[in-house]
C-alpha cells in the first residue's frame, strides 16, 4: 500500500466531500473508493465508471477471473 493509494486517500476523500457538497450526483472510477464512501456519507447518487464490464460482478455476468 505505500506505492499505492495509501498515501493519498486522505486527500482524496477530503477533495471527494467537498464534491458531494456541492453535488446532485457523481461519476468516479471503481478504483477511487473515497468517492463511493463519500458519496454515500453525503446520500448523493454514484455512478461507477469501469473500462471492462466483468469487473464488477452482477446477476447477468460473472466476476473476471479464471473459470
Amino acid at each position: 500500500m505505500q506505492y499505492g493509494f495509501d498515501p493519498v486517500t486522505e486527500p482524496m476523500f477530503a477533495a471527494a466531500t467537498d464534491l458531494c457538497r456541492t453535488s446532485d450526483a457523481v461519476v468516479g472510477h471503481f478504483f477511487v473508493f473515497p468517492l463511493a464512501v463519500a458519496a454515500e456519507q453525503a446520500g448523493v447518487p454514484l455512478a461507477t465508471v469501469v473500462l471492462v464490464h466483468n469487473c464488477l460482478p452482477s446477476g447477468g455476468h460473472l466476476p473476471a477471473g479464471p473459470p
